[in-house]
């Protein structure tokens, strides 16, 4: 990781500058542990508006509405900046989709003001490996929710995605039961899936947090009994059934 993503004080002054001779009316951040150290600061000493881990921007009556997501995920706040000119946001990264139009981006160079650092990277420690895989490096996943109903049955489901050839993951409900360890859990508060192309999700109705993790994947396969979940809403394939009998089906296809 290299040190100057840890100069947050070098980066704080620079931006602070180029706002002061750009005038911009919104400044954006990734969400990130690199932009916590400095956005807000930049908010604050510029008397800027601020919004942070934002999912959502649009403009009502041409003012500027940011939403973010509270209340553990189950509820969206719109936040507004009435008289601020300049505003910061930090935007959730892999909620926005990217625009199928080219651009072409006006190009220019700016000289930033020479700033002592007060900080200093000395080294970088590979989290510990936790559980008994990694979900966010699988690239094909097959996950399960409320509807696997009861402890007893997350086993058959296993034994599927193994004969699939996908990693089990599963929400947050079943983690939190102790069915499948935390480090199988997709979503905001477990991990998000980084490498994974096709993504089954059996039985999960498609929480905000859930969704988080994992809505970014190209093929995304839904199956529920509920037409209405919101896993369809960014599903790519969605099948409404029973997660058992499709289950079975597909067991004997592959088997």
């Amino acid at each position: 990781m290299p040190v100057a993503s840890f100069q947050s004080d070098v980066y704080e002054a620079a931006v602070l500058a180029l706002a002061e001779a750009r005038k911009p009316a919104v400044i954006l951040f990734p969400h990130s542990v690199d932009t916590w150290g400095y956005a807000p600061a930049v908010a604050m000493r510029g008397g800027f508006g601020c919004a942070t881990d934002v999912i959502d921007v649009k403009y009502d009556g041409g003012d500027l509405v940011a939403v973010r997501a509270v209340y553990a995920e189950k509820l969206h706040m719109e936040v507004d900046f009435p008289e601020r000119e300049t505003v910061v946001l930090t935007v959730r990264t892999n909620v926005f989709k990217p625009t199928e139009a080219d651009g072409s981006p006006a190009v220019s160079e700016f000289a930033a003001p020479q700033t002592q650092a007060r900080t200093e990277h000395i080294t970088y420690i590979e989290p510990e490996q936790t559980g008994d895989v990694d979900i966010s490096q699988a690239e094909y996943m097959l996950s399960v929710g409320r509807g696997v109903g009861e402890e007893e049955n997350v086993e058959q489901f296993k034994e599927l995605a193994d004969s699939l050839g996908f990693t089990l993951g599963c929400s947050r409900p079943i983690a939190d039961n102790g069915w499948l360890p935390k480090s199988r859990q997709v979503g905001q508060s477990g991990k998000t899936v980084v490498k994974c192309k096709v993504y089954v999700a059996m039985g999960i109705s498609g929480s905000v947090q859930h969704m988080a993790g994992m809505k970014h994947v190209p093929s995304i396969i839904a199956i529920n009994k509920d037409a209405e979940a919101s896993i369809f809403t960014i599903a790519k394939y969605g099948v409404v059934g029973d997660m058992f009998e499709i289950a079975e089906e597909l067991r004997g296809h592959f088997s």
